[in-house]
């Protein structure tokens, strides 16, 4: 039982860091959003989902998405989804 809660506990330390490191990255002037999309899809287990949030609007190629985007991992796949601003 112990080592199901470490690895509970370990899967939303990470949860958090990928969080804070991604609030970081995105509000960073002169960021490529591009870059990092691929680097958050990356550090995700597949089949999971994260939300990044920014202070500027993120785009992708000549589409801009918003101040915030859902990335998902699909198998090989990368799907990156405008999410409501609320």
């Amino acid at each position: 039982m112990r080592a199901v809660e470490e690895s509970i506990f370990t899967f939303f330390e990470l949860l958090l860091l990928v969080g804070i490191l991604t609030y970081a990255s995105a509000t960073a002037p002169g960021e490529n959003s591009l870059a990092l999309v691929y680097g958050i899809s990356q550090a995700l287990p597949e089949g999971s989902c994260a939300v990044i949030m920014s202070a500027s609007p993120l785009s992708l190629g000549n589409a801009t998405l918003g101040k915030s985007v859902a990335v998902c991992k699909v198998g090989n796949e990368t799907v990156v989804k405008p999410w409501p601003e609320g």
